[in-house]
């Protein structure tokens, strides 16, 4: 239901619970006052009154006199209570990408349970639950030693700082730490798309693309070009179904690696040498300006070497 203009999940049991016995509705609000340092109890009928013989109704009224008497204090709401956790769409629509994310550990049969029924994803060649979940499987079990390398918890925090950045990927769900195996799985929402065709993504999305991962500090794995998990959304954009197959670096990405992803596009999705210039033309102005200066004036200090070559190099 609307709560600052925004969906959040909201109980029914206020006017199922008056119905009972045609109980009178009153919203009772609390606030501290500072001036004559005491407290303030408020009590307010609902208007209209509850209940109205539709829950959803009733659902709505209370939602915006909640947020009326909430505007006169806003300060001492509890803003920290995740009013808009639960979404339509699951945790990927979820405003809050940063919250931990659940750690359980399975048992040998509760994971196979989960396996139970499981088919491989067709865009990515992943793992697909029953549920609809991705889920993927990581050799050990995350220790207390240098636990943020591994692959599980790597693939949860890119997913995150990607996502916190405006760039679509999957979404982490659950993490399970299955001992008797020695694996970590990890559960996924991968957003809807097709595997990367040549001629699938336009100019202008492509380029967006790449100049907003740049922009925010990552760029593409070295991955072979067969092996990269990009996919094309439903709305004809690129969407990277594997976050693992990003790196994140302080500050801003290097020339090298701007130019190899550029390079990979073109092989990716047009094809070469023909399409590279046109790709490096419409990426310039979407990066920040003093990036691409400085890009501008390394590419025309580099030797010719064939587009479509590859040109790995090392981070900055």
């Amino acid at each position: 239901m609307p709560f600052f203009a925004n969906r959040a999940a909201t109980l029914t049991a206020a006017s199922r619970f008056a119905g009972f016995n045609a109980s009178p509705v009153v919203l009772v609000r609390q606030h501290r006052d500072t001036q004559h340092k005491r407290y303030t109890l408020e009590f307010t009928s609902l208007t209209p009154p509850l209940p109205s013989g539709d829950n959803v109704f009733d659902a709505s009224t209370i939602n915006a006199a909640l947020e009326s008497a909430i505007r006169k204090e806003p300060s001492q709401y509890l803003w920290m209570h995740k009013r808009f956790k639960t979404q339509p769409g699951g945790k990927p629509e979820s405003p809050y990408i940063h919250i931990k994310t659940p750690d359980k550990k399975l048992s040998e049969a509760q994971y196979a349970g989960m396996l139970g029924g499981a088919t491989q994803h067709a865009a990515t060649g992943f793992t697909q639950l029953t549920s609809g979940l991705v889920l993927r499987e990581f050799a050990g079990v995350p220790g207390k030693l240098l636990k943020h390398r591994h692959a599980a918890l790597r693939l949860d925090r890119l997913s995150k700082n990607l996502r916190a950045n405006g760039i679509r990927t999957a979404t982490v769900d659950n993490l399970f730490r299955i001992k008797t195996r020695g694996v970590t799985a990890v559960t996924c929402f991968v957003p809807a798309g097709l595997p990367l065709q040549p001629g699938a993504v336009s100019v202008l999305d492509s380029v967006t693309f790449l100049a907003q991962l740049h922009n925010r500090g990552f760029h593409l794995a070295h991955v072979a070009q067969a092996g990269l998990r990009i996919l094309v959304g439903t709305d004809g954009r690129p969407v990277l179904a594997d976050p693992l197959q990003v790196k994140q670096v302080p500050g801003s990405v290097s020339y090298e690696c701007r130019l190899d992803d550029l390079r990979t596009w073109a092989r990716l999705t047009q094809g070469g040498a023909t399409t590279l210039p046109v790709l490096l033309e419409n990426y310039l102005p979407l990066v920040r300006h003093a990036d691409a200066a400085g890009f501008r004036d390394w590419l025309a200090q580099q030797p010719r070497v064939a587009d479509n070559a590859p040109q790995h190099s090392g981070e900055p």
